[in-house]
C-alpha cells in the first residue's frame, strides 16, 4: 500500500509497497561558500580544469582536498585562456 496523505492506495494487487513515515525531515543543503581571489596565470592553462594540463581549478580543488580530505568542486564565475591573470575572480564551492 502506498500511503497518500493520509490514504491507503494499492498500486497493483500483486505488488504493493508500504511507505510509513512522511514525518523524515528532509536533508539539509550544503552551505555555499564564495571565495575572492586574483590569480596570475602564467603557468596555467586557464581557469577551467582539463585533463594533463595544470590549470587555476584543478590547483585549488587538489589543494582543499589536502586540507580537508574531501574531494569537493569548485564552480567559477568565469573562464580565462592559457596565461591570462585575474585581477578579480569569484568562484563558489558546496561543502
Amino acid at each position: 500500500l502506498i500511503r497518500i496523505a493520509g490514504e491507503n492506495k494499492c498500486v497493483k494487487h500483486h505488488y504493493c509497497i508500504i511507505f510509513e513515515d512522511y514525518n523524515v525531515p528532509k536533508p539539509r543543503p550544503m552551505p555555499r561558500y564564495f571565495i575572492e581571489m586574483s590569480f596570475k596565470g602564467t603557468r596555467y592553462h586557464g581557469w577551467q580544469a582539463q585533463p594533463n594540463a595544470d590549470t587555476i581549478q584543478s590547483v585549488i580543488e587538489s589543494t582543499i582536498q589536502i586540507l580537508t580530505g574531501k574531494v569537493i568542486e569548485t564552480t567559477g564565475a568565469g573562464r580565462t585562456d592559457t596565461g591570462v591573470h585575474a585581477r578579480y575572480f569569484i568562484l563558489h564551492l558546496d561543502s
